[in-house]
């Protein structure tokens, strides 16, 4: 937290906005009266940004409510739906929206325990004619071998400064470095931006050292075997992490295929190494009417499946499609999702200590500093997203040992944590037999999240059983829940610690935002003396949330969308009613 306090030999003043600046999505400006100091303060804000943007003025005065979400549409059960082509058209006086949210309110086979909701679901946007960056092509380049992290080329076209390309020998003196970037049909770029990449603590190549200096933007025109330099760029300076530069492109060309070639970076001989956050390419487009795709979109599940760890593939950057969610063809978002459990119910956990412990025992939030902190769930009913949130940020420093040093800039870190270096450890004071349990990255660098664990519990014997696994997860976004069910374990614990078996990269910090437990509930109570029930208002939900770069402001106005099934490779049940809501940027009542 900051705090800022008014000089006493001033006069109190009055906040009427707020500038924040920093790599967060959920923060509380709070102010102490003149009439309660020093007793206790007031909370004026509770704001979370749905979004990327990482300059965002918050006006205390007036928006001191969350945007709203408003219906789209919905289909009731046995109601047949007049629809075109599959697709369901919305009403013309649909408002633009920064998100959706499909909520699936009824399957064919009810909300059993274990049941599954199977779709496909895509939705069709307006866009007016202007300048739009290119996506759905193809990247490649050199680098991508940044110590023990995944910083392929990909990255830097991905919409996500949370992510960077690297090449740790794109820089120096005489080196070059290369991003090429093919579109499915040639078009003229005519601006194009470049972002220097995040800070992250303990990382070397966090630099501002290795930022761009010196570049050429290529293409090559159809036909032609000669690259052709359409702009060319040097004695360019990067101040900030995060920092996003334009340019205007001097010659445009059109072409399908583009690439950036980098001959220096910002320190010359003293960085080898040469990284970015990203790069968008800008072309003016037509007035069009079309699907939202993979790169326009943030996939956010309610829950995900739990496929046996050997069996998913290590990708990196999105969701593996054994966890439920993966994109078929352009704008078809194939769904996969466990149903909430109804019977018996479900209740957040409350009650016991949490804590981090490495491999002596000892138990760690910050560095050494020993802290265990009480659960405490929240409840948040009337967002399916966070429906739970716990009261802290969850951070632990691994214990690094050098592996290989190649060279100064290339220095890899052991990546697993042998004999549980890394566990999060809950003990609660009577035993319960947990039938779910959920996660939420945090809101820092995703270089620090957990990407494979194991949850154990302790018998009664003393020793330690896995009752869940996971491997190779990536979560979708920052401040993204992820839950998973566990509707066949039947073994009752006091204890139960999460075991981070690797993580995006082995910087620093790895990090979680919320971790929380469910028990099952008795009936139609409430509560009991150790868990509060969650209240679920439908079987299962997906949300979708559009990078704001995809359009002016971060909205798009929909025009249509469709729900299909029997398109899945997994089989499940198909929806029978379900709801669409936006996200609007007006303020709820």
């Amino acid at each position: 937290w900051l705090e800022w306090l008014v000089p006493d030999d001033q006069p109190p003043v009055v906040i009427k906005e707020v500038d924040v600046r920093v790599n967060a999505r959920h923060w509380v400006v709070e102010v102490m009266p003149v009439d309660k100091w020093p007793t206790h303060g007031e909370a004026l804000k509770d704001y979370t940004f749905l979004g990327y943007a990482d300059t965002t003025t918050a006006n205390v005065s007036t928006a001191v409510k969350p945007p709203k979400w408003v219906p789209l549409h919905q289909v009731s059960e046995g109601v047949p739906q007049a629809s075109t082509g599959g697709e369901i058209d919305l009403a013309a006086d649909a408002p633009p929206c920064k998100a959706f949210r499909l909520r699936f309110l009824g399957a064919a086979d009810g909300a059993a325990p274990g049941a599954t909701v199977a779709a496909t679901v895509s939705i069709k946007a307006h866009f007016p004619e202007g300048l739009y960056p290119l996506g759905g092509g193809v990247v490649s380049g050199t680098g991508g071998d940044a110590s023990m992290e995944d910083a392929v080329p990909a990255c830097a076209f991905d919409g996500n400064d949370q992510t960077r390309w690297v090449d740790v020998h794109g820089g120096g003196i005489g080196n070059t470095a290369v991003l090429a970037y093919d579109h499915p049909e040639a078009v003229e770029v005519v601006e194009y931006t470049i972002t220097s990449q995040m800070y992250a603590l303990s990382s070397y190549h966090s630099h501002l050292n290795g930022t761009p200096r010196d570049w050429t933007l290529q293409v090559q025109p159809e036909g032609q075997e000669e690259w052709v330099v359409v702009d060319k760029r040097s004695q360019v300076y990067f101040t900030n992490h995060r920092e996003t530069k334009k340019f205007t492109v001097e010659k445009p060309v059109k072409a399908a295929k583009h690439k950036l070639v980098f001959t220096a970076v910002a320190a010359g001989c003293a960085s080898r190494s040469i990284q970015i956050g990203d790069v968008e390419l800008l072309a003016r487009m037509p007035a069009r009417t079309k699907p939202l795709e993979a790169q326009q979109l943030v996939a956010l599940s309610s829950a995900y499946l739990s496929p046996d760890p050997a069996a998913v593939s290590p990708v990196r950057h999105g969701l593996a499609p054994e966890y439920g969610v993966q994109w078929g063809a352009p704008g078809q978002l194939q769904l996969h999702v466990p149903v909430h459990p109804t019977s018996p119910a479900l209740g957040a956990v409350q009650g016991g200590v949490l804590g981090w412990t490495l491999g002596e025992g000892r138990v760690s939030n910050w560095y050494d500093h020993p802290l265990e902190v009480p659960m405490e769930p929240k409840l948040h009913p009337e967002d399916p997203d966070q429906a739970v949130e716990t009261k802290f940020m969850l951070v632990v420093r691994p214990r690094k040992e050098v592996i290989v040093v190649d060279d100064v800039h290339h220095v890899s870190f052991r990546k697993e944590y042998p004999g549980g270096e890394a566990e999060l450890v809950y003990t609660h004071p009577r035993p319960f037999a947990a039938k779910a349990y959920s996660l939420y990255s945090s809101g820092n660098y995703e270089r620090g999240d957990p990407h494979s664990w194991v949850l154990e519990a302790e018998t009664e014997t003393g020793k330690w059983v896995s009752i869940h696994a996971v491997a190779n997860f990536n979560f979708p976004d920052r401040m993204a829940p992820a839950m998973f069910y566990m509707p066949g374990n039947e073994v009752q614990a006091t204890r139960y610690r999460l075991v981070i078996t690797a993580m995006n990269a082995m910087v620093g910090l790895l990090h979680l935002a919320h971790f929380a437990m469910y028990k099952p509930l008795a009936g139609e109570e409430a509560a009991d003396a150790d868990a509060v029930r969650v209240p679920r208002t439908e079987a299962a939900h997906v949300t979708l949330k559009l990078r704001p770069r995809e359009a002016a402001g971060g909205q798009v106005k929909p025009t249509a969308y469709c729900v299909a099934t029997g398109q899945q490779q997994q089989p499940g049940s198909m929806p029978t009613a379900w709801v669409l809501e936006g996200l609007t940027s007006e303020y709820a009542d």
